[in-house]
C-alpha cells in the first residue's frame, strides 16, 4: 500500500520540519492536491485510494492545520463504485470554501468519463467581539415604544479592527441598523472609550429591536468585509 506525506517549505526554499504523515491508510493511496484556507490557516490534502485494493477508487480528504499535522480524521468525500482519480483541490478566500474535483466513470460510459466535484465549507471560527449599548450610559435602559435609535458600540481592541465590520451585516436583537434621509446606513468610527482606536458606532430603530420586557441581554451579530462573522452582547434595561 501507498501512503499520502507532506512537507512544508520555507519562503526560501528550505525544508520547514520533517514529512508530516498526512494518511496511512492500509491500502493505495495516490495522487494528493493540497490547497490553503487562509481564514482558518488550514490545508486540505485530497487524494484517490483503493480500499477494495483495486477499481473502484474512492476521493479521500484531510484536514491540516498551519504545521502540517492532521487536524481530525479523514474524509471520504465520494464512493460512487466507480473508477475516480486524479483529484484537483482549489481555494476561494472570498467564501471560504475549497472545491475538489475529480474524473469519475460512474456512469459506465464506456471509454469516456466525467467530472464531478465537491464543495467544502471551511468556516473561520466566529470573533467575539465587546460591544456597548449606549455608550457612556448604564443602566442601558430601552423603551420599545419609541420612535428613536438605540446607539451601539462595536468596540476595536489589539486584535480586531472594528472599522472593517460591515454596517450592512450589523443586526441589534435581531434589528438592522437604520438608514439615514440619503439611504445610507447610520453608522460612524469614533473612539468611543478614549483608547486611541477607532470604533464603529451604529444605530438601531428601538421600536425594531426584537426584545421582551424580560430581557436583559441583547446580541449583536454581523460580518466583517472579509466575511468573518461577529458576536457580542450587551445587558439592556427594558423599561416603559
Amino acid at each position: 500500500s501507498g501512503d499520502i506525506f507532506g512537507q512544508l517549505i520555507e519562503t526560501s526554499g528550505a525544508l520547514a520540519g520533517p514529512n508530516v504523515p498526512v494518511s496511512a491508510s492500509p491500502f493505495n493511496e495516490l495522487a494528493p492536491s493540497v490547497a490553503y484556507a487562509a481564514a482558518t490557516d488550514q490545508y486540505l490534502a485530497v487524494w484517490w485510494g483503493q480500499p477494495s485494493g483495486g477499481p473502484p477508487m474512492d476521493v479521500f480528504a484531510q484536514l491540516l492545520g498551519p504545521d502540517g499535522t492532521p487536524a481530525g480524521d479523514a474524509v471520504r468525500v465520494s464512493e460512487s463504485g466507480a473508477a475516480q482519480a486524479f483529484t484537483h483541490v482549489a481555494s476561494n478566500p472570498a467564501t471560504h470554501q475549497l472545491l475538489i474535483s475529480w474524473p469519475d466513470d460512474r456512469n459506465a460510459e464506456g471509454s469516456s468519463t466525467d467530472v464531478f466535484a465537491q464543495l467544502i465549507a471551511v468556516r473561520p471560527p466566529v470573533i467575539q467581539v465587546v460591544i456597548d449599548v449606549k455608550p457612556g450610559s448604564f443602566p442601558n435602559s430601552i423603551n420599545l415604544g419609541s420612535t428613536g435609535v438605540v446607539p451601539v458600540a462595536i468596540l476595536s481592541d489589539a486584535n480586531f479592527d472594528a472599522t472593517q465590520v460591515d454596517p450592512a451585516t450589523v443586526t441589534l436583537a435581531n434589528a438592522s441598523i437604520g438608514l439615514k434621509g440619503n439611504g445610507s446606513f447610520m453608522a460612524s468610527f469614533e473612539d468611543v472609550n478614549s483608547d486611541g482606536m477607532l470604533d464603529l458606532v451604529v444605530h438601531v430603530s428601538a421600536s425594531a429591536l426584537q426584545l421582551t420586557a424580560g430581557d436583559t441581554q441583547a446580541a449583536l451579530a454581523g460580518r466583517t468585509f472579509e466575511g468573518r462573522q461577529i458576536n457580542g452582547s450587551d445587558s439592556v434595561r427594558i423599561v416603559p
